[in-house]
């Protein structure tokens, strides 16, 4: 017989069993699954209001900002606004010193009426360039006694759902912003983890969203 012992005490415990193990793989393999089958369309919505003004992100390629110009044209919007910071390379070319007016500019080319397009520079900013955008925005709406409170935010693939997350965070619950992604051409869409770009996308994407939405998206006012 043993004898007590003051440190420590002997008890019976149950562990998982090969059909629990089973399970528990069968239920991870699964969610794996329907992440990868639902991850892109979440981070690309396409949900458009009845706005009056269309907000594009400046720095989009070309592709994409043709598909802008043509979601302005055939529907009633007011104006445009495009964002962006400074230019990255090519300013002392092509003689404009940001994306937004490179890409106001863009708008204008194909098709645009001029009067109807306003570039909103954002400044530069060592970090979180899309919310120096949304609050550049809003500095612009004040400043220009604007009372639009219906916008759509056109941007591309898996950056749409951070942008739009920061966009409602600074101009707040009295504006409805819808979400328009264009697709990135860089990959297929409905299969993104064959791709380099895709993977990438995803995974950048999914973080930064993480990320505005601890630091950003649980305080919206």
């Amino acid at each position: 017989m043993l004898k007590s012992n003051p440190f420590f005490k002997r008890r019976e415990i149950w562990v998982p069993g090969i059909a629990t193990w089973l399970m528990i793989f069968v239920l991870c393999t699964a969610g794996f699954f329907l992440f990868l089958k639902n991850i892109h369309s979440f981070l690309s919505p396409v949900t458009p209001k009845n706005a009056q003004v269309l907000i594009v992100e400046g720095w989009l390629p070309d592709y994409a900002l043709e598909q802008a110009a043509q979601e302005f044209k055939t529907h009633s919007y007011a104006y445009c606004l495009s964002t962006g910071g400074p230019l990255d390379i090519g300013s002392y070319l092509c003689g404009y010193k940001n994306f937004a007016e490179l890409g106001a500019l863009t708008l204008r080319k194909l098709g645009i009426d001029s009067s109807k397009v306003y570039a909103v520079d954002a400044g530069y900013v060592e970090k979180d360039r899309t919310f120096a955008s949304a609050l550049a925005v809003q500095k612009w709406l004040e400043k220009n006694n604007r009372r639009d409170t219906v916008f759509n935010l056109f941007s591309i693939g898996c950056h749409t759902r951070r942008s739009h997350l920061l966009f409602a965070k600074v101009l707040g619950k009295q504006y409805s912003i819808g979400e328009i992604a264009c697709n990135d051409n860089s990959y297929d869409k409905n299969h993104w983890y064959r791709y380099s770009a895709g993977v990438r996308a995803v995974i950048a994407e999914s973080i930064a969203y993480a990320y505005g939405f601890i630091f950003f998206g649980l305080n919206r006012p």
